[in-house]
Protein backbone atom coordinates (compact mmCIF):
# COMPACT_ATOMS: atom_id res chain seq x y z
CA UNK A 1 0.00 0.00 0.00
CA UNK A 2 1.29 3.27 -1.27
CA UNK A 3 1.37 5.87 1.62
CA UNK A 4 0.03 8.87 1.54
CA UNK A 5 2.37 12.19 1.61
CA UNK A 6 1.09 15.14 3.23
CA UNK A 7 4.24 17.26 2.34
CA UNK A 8 6.14 17.57 -0.86
CA UNK A 9 9.89 18.43 0.05
CA UNK A 10 11.69 19.06 -3.44
CA UNK A 11 15.70 17.74 -3.22
CA UNK A 12 17.89 20.47 -2.99
CA UNK A 13 20.44 20.48 -5.90
CA UNK A 14 23.72 20.89 -4.82
CA UNK A 15 25.00 24.69 -5.25
CA UNK A 16 27.42 25.82 -7.79
CA UNK A 17 28.48 28.45 -5.28
CA UNK A 18 27.68 30.62 -2.13
CA UNK A 19 26.56 33.43 -4.45
CA UNK A 20 24.62 31.26 -6.35
CA UNK A 21 23.28 29.80 -3.40
CA UNK A 22 22.38 33.12 -1.88
CA UNK A 23 19.67 33.81 -4.42
CA UNK A 24 17.96 31.60 -3.99
CA UNK A 25 17.45 32.13 0.09
CA UNK A 26 15.10 34.06 -0.01
CA UNK A 27 12.62 31.16 -1.89
CA UNK A 28 14.02 28.62 0.76
CA UNK A 29 12.93 30.23 3.36
CA UNK A 30 9.12 31.02 1.82
CA UNK A 31 9.07 27.35 1.47
CA UNK A 32 10.05 26.51 4.57
CA UNK A 33 7.67 29.24 6.38
CA UNK A 34 4.71 27.67 4.14
CA UNK A 35 5.98 23.88 5.14
CA UNK A 36 6.26 24.93 8.67
CA UNK A 37 2.58 26.60 9.13
CA UNK A 38 1.09 23.73 6.86
CA UNK A 39 2.83 21.31 9.78
CA UNK A 40 1.68 23.53 12.61
CA UNK A 41 -1.91 23.02 10.88
CA UNK A 42 -1.96 19.23 10.56
CA UNK A 43 -0.89 18.81 14.40
CA UNK A 44 -3.82 21.50 15.59
CA UNK A 45 -6.40 19.32 13.55
CA UNK A 46 -5.05 16.15 15.07
CA UNK A 47 -5.01 17.76 17.98
CA UNK A 48 -8.99 18.99 18.31
CA UNK A 49 -9.57 15.86 16.77
CA UNK A 50 -8.27 14.05 19.76
CA UNK A 51 -9.92 15.77 22.27
CA UNK A 52 -13.12 15.63 20.66
CA UNK A 53 -12.64 11.92 20.34
CA UNK A 54 -12.15 12.44 24.17
CA UNK A 55 -15.22 14.40 25.19
CA UNK A 56 -17.12 11.87 23.45
CA UNK A 57 -15.95 8.62 24.85
CA UNK A 58 -15.88 10.40 28.46
CA UNK A 59 -20.16 11.37 27.72
CA UNK A 60 -22.72 8.82 29.95
CA UNK A 61 -25.33 9.21 27.69
CA UNK A 62 -27.13 7.26 30.43
CA UNK A 63 -27.70 10.86 32.36
CA UNK A 64 -29.20 12.69 29.59
CA UNK A 65 -27.15 14.77 27.41
CA UNK A 66 -28.77 18.31 25.64
CA UNK A 67 -28.37 17.38 21.90
CA UNK A 68 -28.93 20.66 20.67
CA UNK A 69 -25.95 21.51 22.70
CA UNK A 70 -23.55 18.96 21.61
CA UNK A 71 -24.98 19.61 17.76
CA UNK A 72 -23.75 22.95 17.99
CA UNK A 73 -20.51 22.17 19.37
CA UNK A 74 -20.20 19.71 17.09
CA UNK A 75 -20.36 22.20 14.25
CA UNK A 76 -17.92 24.67 15.54
CA UNK A 77 -15.10 22.40 15.59
CA UNK A 78 -16.32 21.20 12.24
CA UNK A 79 -15.90 24.68 11.12
CA UNK A 80 -12.62 25.49 13.51
CA UNK A 81 -11.23 22.28 12.17
CA UNK A 82 -12.00 23.38 8.52
CA UNK A 83 -10.43 27.21 9.18
CA UNK A 84 -7.26 25.37 10.78
CA UNK A 85 -6.36 23.33 7.30
CA UNK A 86 -7.19 26.36 5.16
CA UNK A 87 -5.22 28.59 7.46
CA UNK A 88 -8.50 31.19 8.17
CA UNK A 89 -9.30 31.03 4.14
CA UNK A 90 -13.55 30.90 4.84
CA UNK A 91 -13.96 30.41 1.08
CA UNK A 92 -12.04 26.88 0.82
CA UNK A 93 -13.62 26.13 4.37
CA UNK A 94 -16.67 26.64 2.70
CA UNK A 95 -15.67 24.64 0.10
CA UNK A 96 -14.93 21.62 2.54
CA UNK A 97 -17.67 21.86 4.50
CA UNK A 98 -19.71 21.85 1.49
CA UNK A 99 -21.53 25.04 2.75
CA UNK A 100 -22.01 28.16 1.18
CA UNK A 101 -19.38 30.66 1.68
CA UNK A 102 -22.13 32.89 2.95
CA UNK A 103 -23.47 30.40 5.26
CA UNK A 104 -20.06 29.31 6.91
CA UNK A 105 -19.77 33.39 7.56
CA UNK A 106 -22.95 33.28 9.06
CA UNK A 107 -22.03 30.44 11.21
CA UNK A 108 -19.08 31.63 11.90
CA UNK A 109 -20.68 35.11 13.29
CA UNK A 110 -23.51 33.16 15.55
CA UNK A 111 -20.88 30.93 17.17
CA UNK A 112 -18.68 33.99 17.27
CA UNK A 113 -15.64 32.35 16.41
CA UNK A 114 -12.43 34.28 16.47
CA UNK A 115 -10.40 34.25 13.37
CA UNK A 116 -7.52 35.68 14.74
CA UNK A 117 -6.09 32.43 15.46
CA UNK A 118 -6.63 30.77 12.43
CA UNK A 119 -4.99 33.40 10.37
CA UNK A 120 -0.77 33.32 9.90
CA UNK A 121 1.50 36.03 10.83
CA UNK A 122 -1.26 38.97 11.40
CA UNK A 123 -4.30 39.02 13.17
CA UNK A 124 -7.70 39.56 11.81
CA UNK A 125 -8.31 43.30 12.59
CA UNK A 126 -4.62 44.12 11.42
CA UNK A 127 -6.18 41.86 7.78
CA UNK A 128 -9.01 44.02 7.80
CA UNK A 129 -6.59 47.69 7.67
CA UNK A 130 -4.73 46.11 5.69
CA UNK A 131 -7.79 45.65 3.08
CA UNK A 132 -8.78 48.84 3.51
Amino acid sequence: MKSKRFFDIAPAAAPESAAADAGHLPESIAALQRLVLQMLSEVQAITMAQTTSTILKNQNIEKGVDFYDEVEQFEIDLIERALLITRGNQAQAAHLLNLSPTTLNSKIKHYQINLDRFLPNYTFSERVRIAS
